[in-house]
Formats: C-alpha cells, structure tokens, sequence
C-alpha cells in the first residue's frame, strides 16, 4: 500500500523502479522485483520509485485547489526467508553387478544452499510401483516360477532417507529363482523425490522416474536360462540360473 500525496488516502500502486536486497548471498532480487533464493537465512528487499500523485483525480482549478501534489520518492520493504532445499540428484558412476544379480547405485544430491546440513527439514525417498497383476491387499506377490513367490513387496513400496546424508545407496534386488523356468518379464515404475516440512507444506516434489526391468530368458545357443536386471543403462545378471 502506498499513501496519495494529496487525500493522505491509500491503494495499491505498483510504483518501484529499482530494488535491492541487504544481503546478495542469501537472496538476489532483479530490477522487476523478482527475488531467488540463493542460501539459507533471513534478508531486506526493498523498492524504490517516484510516485505522482497517487489517486489520479483532476480536482480542477473551479473547486479552488488544483491537482499540484509534488512527486514524492517512496519506499517498499520486505524480508525473504531463503530456504535450503534439496536439488541436482544424480548417480555416483554407472550402477554395478554385486555377483549375485543385484543392481546398485550410489545416489546423491545436492543442496540449493551448498551445504547438505542445511537440509535438516527435509528427507529424500523413492517410490516404486509395481504391476497391478500380482498384487493382492497392497502387496505384490512374484510370478512363480521363475521366482519364489514371497517375500512379497509392499505396493507401493515407499523409502525415504535423511537429506543431510547427501547420499544413498540404492539396491535392486530379486527373489530367489523356482523352476521350472519360463521367460517372464517385470517392469517397475522408481520416482526419486523429496521433501521439506518448511517448504511447500511439506508436499512431495519429484527428481526423476525411472524403469527398473527384470526378466528370465533362455539363451537360444545352449538353451541356459539367465536372468538381467535393468535400469538407466546399466545391468546385471545372472547367468545362468541355479
């Protein structure tokens, strides 16, 4: 609200031209007022304009007090509270075959803040959707064969780990393999996402989705079974199944 330099009346008037913030590394803020966060804390932003005479009324010279209200330079205030939010999640190097099978990926984060401790309100988790066929009262049971059908998954299954961590490590595993074998293939839905009880209410925000693909094949050159785990490139098997 600004204050008309005639009546002494208020309104809202978009009047500042320029704008500046007391402290450039916690917030920037550009010449349209637009502010960004950049570290985590507390700043001033404020806005500066000449502001004519505020209530655009002509009273006219017959009424004895013509409109010749000065330009006056006015001030606009306010704070920003810049808050530490996780970004840029990425893979530590491809993923990698335990041996067994089991597909692994370092995951880490970073911070808007550039200090992960600054994510002290918030988590990092994922979660992964089966297929609807298998899945019975909220849980999904494996196709058996090729697998054994328990332990079964939650479905959704939902993990979560502290933000501050700026790391984890993200396995994909399998039941163990029943015969007799038949092919057979599984593809899982994976969002890596993230919140912060300061931010947003609190509302999940994704990173990414990914497909994980399991299947169960049979070589056509020795008629071995094997089983291949899939997912952003990299692989692992088993070859050829017990």
């Amino acid at each position: 609200m600004v204050t008309d330099n005639c009546s002494g009346g208020q309104f809202g008037y978009a009047f500042p031209t320029s704008w500046w913030t007391d402290n450039a590394g916690i917030a920037s803020i550009d010449q349209s007022g637009n502010i960004t966060g950049i570290t985590r804390g507390i700043t001033g932003n404020h806005g500066q304009g000449i502001l004519d005479s505020g209530d655009g009324v002509d009273e006219g010279f017959n009424s004895g007090h013509p409109n010749q209200c000065p330009r006056l330079l006015q001030t606009d205030n306010g704070a920003t509270d810049s808050v530490a939010i996780p970004t840029h999640l990425y893979f530590d190097g491809p993923g990698t075959d335990d041996g067994q099978g089991n597909l692994r990926f370092v995951v880490k984060w970073l911070s808007t803040s550039g200090q992960v401790q600054d994510l002290d309100h918030c988590v990092v988790g994922e979660i992964v959707t089966y297929p609807d066929s298998g899945t019975f009262f909220g849980s999904f049971f494996w196709p058996s064969p090729p697998y054994t059908s328990t332990p079964t998954a939650p479905n959704p299954t939902l993990i979560t780990v502290d933000a501050t961590l700026g790391v984890a490590l993200d396995t994909h595993a399998h039941n163990n393999f029943v015969q007799p074998y038949h092919s057979n293939v599984i593809d899982v839905e994976q969002t890596y996402r993230w919140n912060c009880s300061n931010y947003l209410n609190g509302e999940w925000v994704d990173f990414s989705t990914f497909t994980i693909e399991r299947s169960v094949n049979q070589h056509t050159f020795n008629s071995n079974w094997y089983y291949t785990v899939v997912k952003a490139g990299s692989s692992a098997q088993v070859d050829p199944l017990p």
